[in-house]
C-alpha cells in the first residue's frame, strides 16, 4: 500500500456521528427527566397544603356526619361524648340534651347541606355550616378543633 493512497475513513465518520447522536439524545432525556422532577417537586410543594386542607375538611365533615347520625338514631349521649372536653366544660349533658330537644331537626332531618367557611390550610380550628331540612330548616355552625390527628366538635351554635 502506497503511503499516499487515500484511506477509507467512512467507518470512523459513521461511528462519530452515531455517538454524537446518542450523546445528544442522552442529554435530552436527562434534561427532560430533571425538568420533570423539578416540576413534580415544585407542584407537590405548592399543592400539598391544598390537598391537606381538602383532606382536613373531609375528615371534619365525617366527624359532623357521625355526630348528626348519632343524634338521628337517638344516641344523644354518644354524640355528646364525641365532643371536646372544652365543649363539655361549657355545656353540660343536660344543657346539650335540652338544646337537642328544642331543635327537633337535629334528630329528624331529611337533608343536610354543608357549607364550609374559609378554613386556611394547616388550621387547627375549622368552622363548617350546615343547613338541616325536613319539617322546617335549621342552620347550624360547627366549630371543630384538631386534637392530635382527630377532628372533634368544640362548639355548636344555631342562630
Amino acid at each position: 500500500m502506497n503511503r499516499f493512497e487515500k484511506r477509507d475513513n467512512s467507518s470512523k465518520v459513521v461511528l462519530i456521528v452515531v455517538l454524537s447522536v446518542v450523546g445528544v439524545g442522552l442529554l435530552v432525556v436527562l434534561a427532560c427527566g430533571g425538568l420533570t422532577f423539578l416540576f413534580v417537586h415544585k407542584a407537590g410543594q405548592a399543592l400539598g397544603p391544598a390537598f391537606q386542607a381538602a383532606a382536613d375538611l373531609q375528615e371534619a365533615d365525617t366527624v359532623v356526619q357521625v355526630f348528626l347520625n348519632e343524634l338521628a338514631v337517638g344516641q344523644v349521649e354518644e354524640a355528646y361524648k364525641g365532643t371536646t372536653a372544652g365543649f363539655r366544660g361549657k355545656q353540660t349533658f343536660v344543657q346539650f340534651k335540652a338544646f337537642v330537644e328544642r331543635n327537633p331537626l337535629l334528630t329528624k332531618f331529611t337533608d343536610a347541606q354543608q357549607a364550609p367557611v374559609n378554613n386556611p390550610p394547616g388550621a387547627v380550628r375549622m368552622t363548617i355550616r350546615y343547613t338541616l331540612s325536613g319539617n322546617g330548616i335549621l342552620s347550624l355552625t360547627f366549630q371543630l378543633v384538631k386534637e392530635g390527628e382527630q377532628w372533634r366538635i368544640d362548639g355548636l351554635t344555631s342562630p
